[in-house]
This record gives C-alpha cells, structure tokens and sequence, in this order.
C-alpha cells in the first residue's frame, strides 16, 4: 500500500473554462486607429480587470474616468497591449469609449438588471418621431 507524501497537494483535475466562466471581454472600435509600426490597430479588446490590474489605482477614480488612472490602467487590461505613450496620444472618443468598456465590468448583476429597466422605462415614455 502506498502512503501519501504529506509534502505533495493533492490535485484536482483540470477542467476548461466554460465560456459562462471565461474571463469578460469587451471589443472597442476606435475611431481613430493606432498605427504600430506597419499595423494599423482598429479595435481593440478589454478585458475585466482582476485585483492585480487595479494596484496603485482607485476604485473611485477608475468609476469617475480619471484620465491619469485610465492611463494606467488600460495598457494592463488591452489586447492588444497598448503601449502608455500610445494610451497618451488616443483621441479623446477613444479614451472615453475605453473608459466606458471598464466601468461596465464593475456594475453587479443588480445594478445591471436595474439600468436595463430604467432603459426600458425612458424609452417607452420617448414618444415616437
């Protein structure tokens, strides 16, 4: 009979990520396309930050949009990786967009679930052009 090595973890099997449980991304168009070299980048992909993204940074100020934090922040979360000076020089749509792409991952499913209906509330009291 063997005896388990009291130095060893024990181990799970790996499973895959089912897609419910991948990592969120967001894809966003910019208007203004950033040229690296001979590629020309014209969208670019966010992904939700973890708690490692978020070191040195506010949570207060990644919700507010603070352009020095947003600055920070999107070369760690961006596929591709933009480069900070590239960050610097994005037209300000973009950064806006970005910053918009980021703020949606901090939304609970509750507050999620209410905007939606708030949405749906304005637009049936919109009359119809």
């Amino acid at each position: 009979m063997e005896t388990p090595d009291p130095n060893q973890l024990p181990t799970e099997p790996q499973t895959e990520l089912a897609p419910e449980n991948a990592p969120a991304t967001e894809t966003v168009p910019l208007q203004e396309p950033i040229r690296r070299g001979t590629q020309l980048i014209t969208s670019v992909d966010v992904r939700k930050p973890k708690a490692k993204d978020l070191r040195g940074l506010t949570l207060q100020a990644i919700q507010q949009g603070e352009v020095n934090t947003m600055i920070a922040l999107i070369p760690r979360i961006t596929i591709p990786p933009l480069l900070p000076h590239e960050v610097e020089d994005m037209d300000p749509a973009d950064l806006l967009s970005l910053g918009g792409a980021i703020s949606g991952f901090f939304y609970t499913a509750a507050d999620k679930a209410m905007l939606a209906k708030v949405l749906g509330q304005i637009e049936q009291e919109t009359p119809n052009s």
